[in-house]
C-alpha cells in the first residue's frame, strides 16, 4: 500500500533537481545495487529521476516473481484488512494479510511537502517554491531573489 502514486516515497514529491549527497552505493535495497559501481564513488550522486527509476524496476521484479502487490494510491485500514483508494472512496481493496510490516512511524517530510518554517511579514515580499524560480524570473526580470534553504534544496 503506497499513498504515493509511484514507489520511491519522498523522492516522488522532491525537487526534480535534487540529487543523493551521498554516493548511490549506499542506497537501494538488499537484492538490486543502486549504482553504477560498489565503490563509494563521489560522482555516483544519482538524479531524483533515476532514484524514482530504480524503485519502479525494484518494484516490478518483486511483482513479477509474485511477492508483492502494489496498490498505489491508497490509504491503509490495518484493523480491516483494507486499502482504500485516495482518488475514490468507492474503491477498496480487501486483502489477506500474512505479515504487516508498518513503516508510517517514518515521517518523510521534504520542503516540497509542507510551507515554509518561517514568516514573511513585508506584503512586498513574494515567496514561491523554488521549482517555481525560472519562471519568476521571466514573470520579474529586474527583481532580486533569495533562495532560502538548507541541504540539498539550498
Amino acid at each position: 500500500m503506497d499513498r504515493y502514486n509511484a514507489p520511491g516515497v519522498h523522492w516522488t514529491l522532491a525537487y526534480p533537481f535534487v540529487r543523493l549527497h551521498q554516493p548511490a552505493s549506499s542506497y537501494g535495497v538488499n537484492s538490486k545495487r543502486l549504482g553504477k559501481t560498489h565503490k563509494m564513488d563521489p560522482i555516483n550522486l544519482f538524479s531524483k529521476d533515476e532514484i524514482l527509476t530504480y524503485y519502479e524496476d525494484v518494484l516490478s521484479d518483486f511483482v513479477k516473481i509474485g511477492r508483492v502487490k502494489y496498490f498505489p494510491e491508497c490509504n491503509a485500514d490495518i484493523d480491516a484488512a483494507l486499502f482504500v483508494s485516495l482518488s475514490n472512496n468507492e474503491i477498496r481493496y480487501q486483502v489477506l494479510v500474512k505479515k504487516t510490516v508498518n513503516t508510517t512511524y517514518m515521517k518523510f517530510i521534504v520542503p516540497s511537502m509542507r510551507p515554509p518554517l518561517f514568516e514573511l511579514n513585508k506584503p512586498s515580499v513574494i515567496t514561491a517554491p523554488v521549482n517555481d524560480i525560472p519562471e519568476m524570473v521571466k514573470i520579474h526580470p529586474d527583481a532580486d531573489f533569495v533562495v532560502a534553504g538548507r541541504g540539498k534544496t539550498g
